[in-house]
């Protein structure tokens, strides 16, 4: 619509009052849409044809002074398949021999893998109560961090594979009660008085033959004396371990 007025409107400023040219600009450009109409959409528009604007440009100005009106009307037809043409023979001459061989588009190669783009994308790790999905597998392991300090006891284990939440729980128990972290595999060379300075702490990671059995055994009973609490964590119960 906003064609037709434009146009019509620079017919009757040019032509007025001769009302047959500007009849014949009419006609023409009710032609020239009704032809456009009848073409493929996808043909003439840049973001489906997959042109750079560049390629684009660069196909109506040389189409265009080369070949005049008609070469506009096909410089994208052309220009698409001159891109095509560009890059499968880019392809060739990266790789050839994947399109020398005679072998059939059905049989594919498993022992190459295939190319990616690894793209360098910064994630914002967060140990926050709202970050956390509760869900069923969760929700009693959550429900007894929350209910601190009324638990059962002085001592707790979180127990799950890795990656199922233990560390994000171990977290926010920590935010709330004060609580430092100590490895597990460090029990043996930490000052555990010390590390119960705050009234709670989260060991985590223990596994079976893996940390000094005797120093847990000693942080265990200091917890008690002094009324500390501690925050366990391991992939695997404390009953199934070898001690």
């Amino acid at each position: 619509m906003t064609g037709l007025v434009l146009s019509l409107a620079v017919a009757v400023a040019q032509f007025s009052p001769d009302w047959m040219r500007i009849v014949i600009v009419l006609g023409i450009f009710l032609v020239g849409q009704f032809l456009e109409r009848l073409h493929p959409r996808s043909e003439t528009r840049r973001d489906s044809v997959g042109l750079h604007p560049v390629w684009l440009m660069f196909a109506l100005f040389a189409f265009g002074y080369l070949f005049g009106f008609v070469g506009l009307l096909v410089a994208v037809r052309w220009r698409r398949r001159s891109a095509c043409s560009a890059l499968f023979a880019a392809a060739i001459s990266r790789e050839p021999h994947l399109y020398r061989r005679k072998v059939r588009l059905t049989v594919m190669s498993v022992a190459s893998a295939p190319r990616q783009l690894a793209l360098a994308l910064e994630h914002a790790e967060s140990f926050a109560r709202e970050d956390f999905l509760c869900g069923p597998s969760n929700a009693a392991a959550l429900a007894l961090v929350e209910g601190w300090p009324d638990w059962p006891g002085r001592c707790v284990v979180l127990v799950g594979p890795e990656g199922s939440g233990k560390s994000h729980l171990a977290a926010i128990w920590a935010a709330d009660a004060g609580a430092r972290f100590l490895a597990a595999r460090s029990l043996g060379e930490a000052n555990l008085p010390a590390a119960l300075v705050t009234g709670a702490l989260v060991v985590e990671d223990l596994a079976a033959q893996a940390f000094d059995e005797r120093a847990l055994f000693h942080l265990i009973n200091l917890a008690g004396e002094e009324g500390a609490f501690l925050l366990l964590t391991a992939r695997t119960a404390p009953a199934a371990w070898i001690f």
